[in-house]
Parts: C-alpha cells; sequence; structure tokens
C-alpha cells in the first residue's frame, strides 16, 4: 500500500468515524431535547407589585407563576420599569400569595385567566373564548 492510498484510507475512516459522532449527538438532541427552563429574578418586591430584572420572559404580557420550594406567587400585568429610571428592571402586579423574597424563583406558567391580556385586540370580556388565532390568506 503506497502513502497516498495509505493517507486517504486514514482519512476515510476518520472522516466517517466524525461523521457518525456528530450524527449521534444530533440525533440525541433531536430525541431528547434540553427542557427550556426560565428563572426570574426578584429584585425586591411590595404589597401591590414585584420588580424583576428585566428578561424576555418578565416582560412577556399576561399573569405567570412564580415558585421556589413550596411557595408560589402569582404576578400579572406589566406596570413598567423598576423604578421608573432602570431599563433593566421590570414592574409586574402581584396578583395573588405572599410577597415574593428577593433572589431566583422559576418562572413556572402563563395563567390564561384573562384574554385581553394574552391577545390584545377586539376581545371585550374574560369570558369570550377565542376560536381561531390564525389568518388564513385569501386567494385572489
Amino acid at each position: 500500500m503506497t502513502t497516498g492510498a495509505r493517507t486517504t484510507a486514514i482519512g476515510t475512516a476518520v472522516g466517517a468515524a466524525g461523521t457518525f459522532g456528530l450524527g449521534a449527538l444530533v440525533a440525541r438532541r433531536l430525541l431528547f431535547p434540553s427542557p427550556y427552563t426560565a428563572t426570574a429574578t426578584v429584585r425586591s418586591a411590595a404589597p401591590t407589585d414585584v420588580v424583576f430584572a428585566a428578561t424576555r420572559d418578565t416582560r412577556l404580557p399576561g399573569t405567570y407563576r412564580i415558585t421556589r420550594g413550596s411557595t408560589s406567587v402569582r404576578v400579572g400585568a406589566v406596570l413598567g420599569d423598576g423604578d421608573g429610571s432602570a431599563p433593566d428592571a421590570v414592574r409586574r402586579a402581584l396578583v395573588d400569595g405572599p410577597e415574593p423574597a428577593a433572589g431566583d424563583w422559576a418562572w413556572d406558567a402563563l395563567m390564561h385567566d384573562i384574554v385581553a391580556e394574552v391577545l390584545p385586540g377586539p376581545a371585550t370580556g374574560a369570558d369570550e373564548a377565542v376560536a381561531d388565532t390564525h389568518v388564513v390568506p385569501s386567494r385572489a
């Protein structure tokens, strides 16, 4: 076997092993994706509102639950920046539960209690059902 043939054979074997390894990694991620777990950092709390560090999740409209251990707190509408001058903070209404202590909390779930909070638009009442939320383009 010549040096060129040996180099080609080794390169082919290494390439095949690399392809197999990368394929196994991609397949594992597709079959067993890492779950997204959101956290919210509470900076301060008062009897009527909670100030969070601003993230994509804490800026979203709606009513959410934050949990730490056995403590569960519901937070509602976004009221603005943390103290009016901090762009990296979000102030939300405290809906239900004790004032949360400062620190990291699990940002648990969207509570679908008021349609207008989640889907702003023509909905007028909290009991109004949303039958279809996507638009089908016309074929003109």
